[in-house]
């Protein structure tokens, strides 16, 4: 009768290990989440939008930004749960987090693309490396082999 409870341990674990990695993102994202901020308000500072609407611009963007992370969070979580059950648990975490390293280039570079701020050479140097890690990890997500043959 105590046979069902290994797999009921197994799957304790797997849980456990998806809620770890799903806590990993959702904290790299909501750094991301005030990244972004930051870019809208130096886009409005640099744009022709009057000040008065800066406020109402602000908060609609972070209540929006705030809503797709919390969907992301929700997302990723039941991705890495399913992607544990079959084997490829590790492979999805380096996809997604080679996502978010790429959101982060993007988020860093713009400003500095566009004119809005001038960056040391280190600053670039760690947005560049941001991208380059996103873009090395979103491959070996999908490069790496499956765990126990499983497909």
């Amino acid at each position: 009768m105590n046979h069902h409870l290994p797999d009921e341990k197994a799957e304790m674990k797997r849980l456990l290990v998806a809620y770890a990695l799903s806590f990993i993102i959702a904290g790299l994202g909501l750094f991301l989440v005030f990244l972004m901020r930051d870019l809208i308000l130096t886009l409005l500072r640099n744009s022709r939008v009057t000040h008065w609407a800066w406020t109402a611009i602000d908060n609609f963007a972070l209540i929006v930004t705030v809503m797709v992370w919390l969907v992301g969070v929700f997302v990723t979580h039941a991705y890495f749960q399913k992607g544990l059950q079959s084997g490829r648990g590790v492979r999805r975490f380096f996809f997604v987090l080679g996502i978010v390293l790429l959101l982060y280039f993007v988020v860093g570079a713009l400003p500095g693309v566009l004119g809005f701020g001038t960056f040391t050479p280190g600053i670039w140097a760690l947005i560049v490396g941001a991208g380059v890690a996103g873009a090395g990890l979103m491959v070996l997500g999908r490069k790496l082999p499956v765990r126990d043959g499983k497909r």
